[in-house]
């Protein structure tokens, strides 16, 4: 089926834009009205960017999950939970920001990233509140620590490949 007389042709990409004269060139991209996988297939974010977005996604989970864990510090159940909820929000945060599936070389330094931004957001929840101070070895002290170290870790494993049963068996 062809195009009517009159009809532009459009970008593969951003279908909102026509091509250029002849159906070459994209006024935004520069490819082609016919090549669309050739198109689409733009270089990504370099290993570097996706550190950076990983950091500031972690960040942002970080100071605002930390906040809210400082409001259970000193709780008796809550005080554990909420850290590996920071370290959730932390791992989820990371790992969407840098685009990764958490496996990989990559994936793995995002969650290492993840890991340090949820130690800090603990950090800063108990500097928040005012009565403690966390420099002390003791299990209440390190317990959260770990919770939001184990709940970044818990959160961004890479995905099983799952071995299906042949038919029949």
């Amino acid at each position: 089926m062809t195009a009517p007389a009159g009809a532009r042709l459009r970008c593969a990409v951003h279908p909102s834009r026509p091509a250029g004269k002849h159906g070459h060139g994209c006024p935004s991209c520069g490819g082609s009205s016919s090549e669309p996988r050739r198109h689409a297939a733009g270089r990504g974010p370099s290993e570097l960017e996706r550190y950076v977005r990983a950091a500031l996604g972690a960040t942002v989970a970080a100071l605002v999950w930390g906040k809210v864990t400082s409001e259970y510090v000193g709780s008796t159940f809550f005080s554990d939970i909420s850290p590996a909820l920071l370290g959730v929000a932390c791992g989820a945060a990371a790992t969407r920001a840098a685009g990764s599936n958490g496996s990989g070389r990559t994936g793995l330094r995002v969650r290492v990233i993840a890991c340090v931004y949820a130690l800090l957001g603990t950090a800063f929840s108990f500097v928040d509140e005012d009565d403690y101070t966390r420099l002390e070895l003791r299990l209440g002290v390190l317990l959260p620590y770990a919770a939001s170290v184990a709940g970044v870790l818990l959160w961004t494993l890479p995905p099983r490949r799952s071995v299906k049963a042949a038919p029949g068996a």
